[in-house]
């Protein structure tokens, strides 16, 4: 059974994860004058998928993650972020084919983007010591 504080971990690393990758888009729309702003909810609404994947990924390897040292927690949850970032663009790239790359932002670089954002803050937040309530 997964405690209310492993739940809460990654939730919070889940929408990290979608502010991030909607940031990247924002970002990349300020340097470019504007150009592809029409497409920055298209984006954030993709990523939705990418933060619940790994919300998903999150909530069953905390347990492994918290017997980890802080650099390799870090390490292996920031790999885990990327990875799946990749592996929701390619999912994406399957499901939508074509349709995904005549975007104006560059829809992989925003996924990698969020999922390290939210791999960062998977390692942050999983510790032994790091607990959202006092009922775990």
């Amino acid at each position: 059974m997964k405690t209310s504080s492993t739940i809460k971990m990654a939730a919070l690393s889940g929408t990290v994860t979608l502010v991030g990758s909607t940031l990247a888009a924002v970002l990349y729309v300020i340097v470019m004058k504007g150009f592809g702003r029409q497409e920055i909810l298209l984006v954030s609404i993709l990523s939705g998928g990418l933060a619940l994947l790994l919300f998903l990924l999150f909530v069953p390897l905390r347990r492994r993650l918290v017997t980890l040292t802080p650099f390799s927690r870090y390490a292996v949850a920031v790999v885990i972020g990327i990875v799946g970032g990749v592996a929701w663009f390619a999912v994406l790239q399957l499901i939508l084919g074509s349709l995904l790359m005549p975007l104006a932002i560059p829809s992989l670089y925003c996924f990698l983007a969020g999922g390290l954002f939210g791999g960062v803050t998977m390692g942050r937040f999983t510790s032994r010591s790091a607990n959202f309530s006092t009922t775990d």
